[in-house]
């Protein structure tokens, strides 16, 4: 089994962005629309999710839980959208991907594929690895 945990994607929501009075800099870096709907999607399947946190140059990130498991995702604005899940339990990069994350992972690809808030959705090990990307988050 494969997860990938990278995603990214296009949408038509706005960008967010606040720039400062000079142009030069954010005030408000762009993705929140997108994490707000990633976080509606994730409510709508059953987990406990926060409100989404301005992370300035990181975009925005959001905690939650998933059968009791504490999981995290960021969104990141750069031409396209840059999405992570990650599990962040303490022992979560220690050993094997726990089986609430990996349930979450194959729930998520295709709540997020029926949004049609995010297009062009393409799963990826790193984020632009150079491969084509896969429909799917989990594969065996």
């Amino acid at each position: 089994m494969k997860i990938k945990p990278w995603a990214k994607c296009t949408s038509s929501l706005p960008t967010d962005e606040i720039e400062t009075e000079d142009g030069r800099d954010f005030v408000q870096y762009g993705g929140k629309s997108v994490a707000k709907a990633i976080a509606e999607d994730l409510s709508a399947f059953g987990c406990a999710v926060e409100a989404p946190q301005h992370a300035h140059e990181h975009g925005w990130e959001c905690s939650f839980k998933f059968q009791g498991r504490s999981l995290w995702f960021q969104v990141t604005l750069i031409d396209d959208y840059y999405l992570v899940f990650e599990d962040v339990t303490f022992w979560a990069s220690k050993s094997r991907p726990h089986a609430a994350y990996v349930e979450f992972m194959r729930r998520v690809g295709p709540a997020l594929r029926q949004d049609i808030r995010l297009e062009n959705l393409r799963w990826y090990v790193e984020p632009d690895d150079g491969s084509e990307g896969a429909q799917e988050p989990v594969t065996e």
